[in-house]
């Protein structure tokens, strides 16, 4: 896991190679934070094992996550999440250079929030997936690349 503090304006790439299908919610994402507490308001952009890509937020601390967009990609393929002020936006590329917008949204906050690379599967023992390259920890040890 890499986590880092942002300012009014942050952005975070990364790369996805592929994900294991170890559980129907498996996937691998970026997301911008306001805080580490669980319940914690963000933004995520997150990619499924088939492809699917959904960008979500929870606009205030407690509340639900709502879906805000998707697309279908093939792997490899890039994730991106550019804050400016109070709006973020959510794209996708094919090869990291040439950039499809999925959604924006506009987010509270103090613009101290955190960006990290996200995983989820039940046992919360991944948190990276599968050759997620954004400088992710898996269980301790350094997977960036």
């Amino acid at each position: 896991m890499s986590t880092s503090r942002s300012v009014a304006t942050a952005q975070i790439v990364a790369r996805v190679n592929g994900i294991d299908n170890t559980t129907p919610y498996a996937k691998a994402g970026i997301m911008l934070r306001d805080t580490l507490t669980a319940g914690s308001a963000h933004v995520i952009l997150d990619v499924k094992p088939d492809g699917g890509v959904e960008f979500m937020q929870r606009s205030t601390a407690g509340g639900a996550t709502v879906y805000l967009g998707g697309t279908t990609v093939s792997f490899p393929m890039w994730l991106r999440l550019v804050r400016t002020s109070s709006s973020v936006s959510a794209a996708v590329s094919s090869n990291g250079s040439q950039w499809t917008t999925i959604g924006n949204t506009t987010v509270g906050g103090t613009g101290s929030g955190l960006i990290r690379a996200a995983g989820d599967e039940p046992d919360h023992r991944d948190t990276c997936g599968r050759d997620l390259r954004s400088g992710c920890r898996r269980r301790g040890r350094d997977r960036s690349r």
